[in-house]
Order: C-alpha cells, then structure tokens, then sequence
C-alpha cells in the first residue's frame, strides 16, 4: 500500500479532526476511509491506540474524536498515517434491499426536467435509474436519508437552481452522482422523480 498518498489531516474543533483521503465521491476512496476505521477499530480492540471517542465515516473521509486527556492529536496522527498505509481497503459485505418505487408523473415532480435535460425520454430516464444498483455510502442530512452511488452517469445532473420549501416523505431523488430518498417531508434541492412506500 506504499504508492498510496497519505491523507490530509483537518481540524475540526480543538477535539477532533477529519483524515480526508481525495476529493470526490468513489467507492475506492470510500474503501480506503473503511479500511482505516476497521484498521482502529482493532487497534483499539487491542489496546494499541488510546484516547479515540468516536469515528465517524464519510464518503471521502474519516472523523475522528478524541479525548485530550487520554492522548494527544500529534500522536494519533502519527499513529493514523501509519494505520493508514498499512491497512489498505476494506469492503463491507453489506446487506441487499430492493426499494419499490413508483415513477407515476404525479409523484416524480422533475422526471419530465430530467428527461429533458438529459436528452432521454422519460421512460428512458426510469430504466436507467430503476435498472442500476446502488452502494449506500452514509446515512445523513436527516435521520435516515441515504446517500447512494451508483447513478447512472448518463443522469448525473447538478442540483436544482431552486430548491423546494417541502419534499413529500419517501420522495426519491437525484442530484450529481447520487440517489437518495427523503425518510420526512422536508427542504431539498434533489431532481424528483419517483416514490417509495418504504
């Protein structure tokens, strides 16, 4: 794993800090933050590393919370790169879920837009959105709301200029290279375009 870059160390309040390892949404780079969170998780099993309160995993990067008076931020540092270039990747096996959803036009608010901007017709818009499958990469935004890769790049679209004051519950939606579906009615700048009774 040497001609893997080390990750970038960011503050993040004066007790934790974020190991960033790239710039964009990929599963590889996911891979890497998921290697380094198992990689602690065990060194904490074993009593290697002290002093760490919480892990936090995102797309691209793994936040760290730590106790000041257990260690010191230099230290875990120190101790994260080396994890880091040791530890490689690691792939959950997960769990599969197969979501219904509904693409009626009274429920996809922007299928007509998308289809539109993406120079697909609308029932090209549904199979490649409804034949893809989608890696849940974090729970985030509200409770519950999944961000899922794996969009067909063919509708990756950025967010809407304008966003909406009040998103249905259980609407899916779109936006860059992402899915997801709204748990709670709630604000949103996501491309809507079907709707799931889970």
């Amino acid at each position: 794993m040497s001609d893997l870059p080390d990750p970038i160390f960011l503050s993040a309040g004066d007790t934790a800090f974020s190991v960033e390892f790239g710039r964009v949404v990929d599963p590889a780079l996911n891979a890497r933050v998921m290697g380094l969170k198992h990689a602690l998780e065990q060194a904490r099993r074993e009593e290697r590393i002290t002093g760490i309160t919480d892990m936090v995993p995102s797309f691209r990067a793994l936040l760290v919370h730590y106790s000041p008076m257990a260690t010191s931020r230099e230290i875990l540092e120190e101790e994260i790169r080396s994890l880091s270039r040791a530890s490689g990747s690691h792939a959950s096996a997960g769990r599969s879920w197969c979501l219904p959803a509904c693409y009626d036009t009274d429920l996809a608010l922007d299928l007509e837009d998308v289809a539109e901007r993406t120079g697909k017709s609308p029932a090209e818009v549904i199979e490649l959105h409804s034949g893809a499958t989608y890696f849940v990469y974090m729970i985030g935004f509200m409770p519950g709301y999944p961000f899922m890769g794996g969009l067909n790049p063919l509708l990756e679209l950025p967010r809407r200029t304008e966003p909406r004051l009040k998103i249905p519950a259980r609407s899916v939606a779109i936006a860059m290279k992402l899915t997801g579906s709204y748990p709670f009615v709630s604000p949103g700048g996501c491309h809507i375009f079907c709707r799931t009774p889970c």
